[in-house]
């Protein structure tokens, strides 16, 4: 399934994964042999374009809080006065947002069609959201990182995926963008797709060049986060954003493969 961009995350702020500059270089990645992709569907249902939310919120500090987990939770269990009648979902996410100061994450061709249930009433964060989705046919997978909650919207496991939306809607400059991470994620072997999930957020400035790489869920390995972070500040698109609000926040899922799938090939190999 593949996810394009139908509004950005603009100038709202998100809370990011915060990293030491450098680290030593992993032994066991040094003489691995360069990966490239392996197959463009399989690249676009492993590498999402994501909309939504972003926490609006200061600046995060310096360095991770201690004490993050405990917050997210005691968030988690905060009442919040709500009043959200019922409208297409993407609009009804992004107020959701506005109220309870935490971020959904989604990919727009997720949401084509389908209308929220209305909320009204005094609720938790996570209990709005469900009542919120209630009849669309998703499910909110709550996400914790260092600096705060998100949640990922996605369908039940084990439902079968709608018919891909028109091509027309994935061959524009989100789809040339997530196609040229993947070809950098993938040219790297400390960043290759395939064992781990994570969530960042990139701008491609007027050269057609990403800046500002941040994560926004790590990928669970240090090491690897700083690798992350070094490539997608590498990747050159190939061409400048054509309109202004794509040179806005892009926001990107990357999840694992699926049992016995290889997302990259090894150099060299046939296509």
């Amino acid at each position: 399934m593949v996810g394009i961009i139908a509004r950005f995350t603009g100038g709202r702020s998100c809370r990011t994964v915060h990293l030491p500059a450098r680290l030593p270089a992993r032994p066991d990645a040094e003489h691995a042999a360069s990966m490239h992709p392996h197959d463009p569907g399989l690249t676009r249902s492993m590498l999402r374009v994501l909309c939504g939310l972003a926490v609006a919120a200061a600046p995060p500090p310096a360095a991770p809080a201690p004490d993050a987990s405990a917050d997210a939770a005691v968030m988690a269990d905060t009442l919040v006065d709500f009043d959200i009648p019922a409208q297409p979902l993407e609009d009804a996410l992004y107020q959701y947002g506005d109220i309870s100061r935490q971020p959904a994450l989604f990919s727009s061709s997720l949401l084509a069609g389908l209308t929220s249930s209305p909320v009204r009433g005094r609720l938790t964060a996570d209990a709005a959201l469900r009542q919120l989705l209630a009849g669309t046919g998703l499910v909110a997978e709550p996400v914790v990182t260092p600096h705060g909650r998100t949640f990922m919207l996605r369908r039940p496991s084990g439902r079968a995926a709608p018919d891909p939306v028109p091509s027309a809607a994935l061959d524009g400059y989100p789809g040339l963008v997530q196609a040229r991470i993947w070809q950098a994620l993938c040219d790297d072997p400390r960043t290759a797709p395939g064992a781990y999930q994570a969530l960042f957020r990139v701008r491609v400035d007027g050269g057609g060049r990403v800046r500002d790489a941040r994560l926004l869920q790590s990928s669970g390995d240090a090491y690897r986060d700083v690798a992350l972070l070094a490539t997608l500040g590498r990747v050159s698109i190939g061409a400048p954003p054509p309109r202004p609000e794509l040179r806005r926040p892009f926001v990107m899922s990357l999840q694992p493969a699926a049992a016995g799938v290889s997302p990259c090939r090894p150099a060299g190999a046939s296509r």
